[in-house]
């Protein structure tokens, strides 16, 4: 998009789960990300269609013990509540609209948000603004 944003990944990458984990390299090394659709639902076939509402993207750890959050490839939210991302570590709950963690053994703390822009079918991450 611009040299001031990194290619995360498309929007159709999420249709499958609602949610996407992706790893960049950085100048201070790799990083890995976990995208989310803010209107997935995997019992409606418009879950299959680029979001309406928009897109979340954290640093995938958990503020527990820093560990990355899914136990299979992009397999991040809770099934019986979509609107949740789960830490399969330890079974926290995490909002997927602002990252708070609801219950869990980090309950009250946040995900790590990443700032995002995006296209009619890709999505990035704006690149930190370097301090002197």
């Amino acid at each position: 998009m611009t040299d001031q944003t990194i290619f995360l990944c498309k929007k159709s990458d999420l249709a499958p789960t609602g949610a996407f984990g992706v790893t960049i390299t950085t100048d201070q090394g790799n990083l890995d990300i976990v995208v989310v659709s803010m209107d997935h639902d995997p019992s409606s076939p418009q879950s299959k269609t680029p979001s309406k509402t928009g897109y979340k993207a954290y640093i995938n750890s958990c503020p527990h013990l820093s560990m990355p959050m899914e136990t299979f490839e992009h397999e991040f939210l809770d099934r019986e509540n979509p609107a949740l991302i789960v830490c399969s570590t330890h079974g926290a709950r995490f909002r997927s609209n602002d990252g708070l963690c609801l219950s869990g053994p980090c309950d009250g703390a946040s995900l790590t948000s990443i700032p995002l822009t995006y296209t009619e079918d890709a999505i990035f991450m704006e690149k930190p603004h370097k301090t002197r």
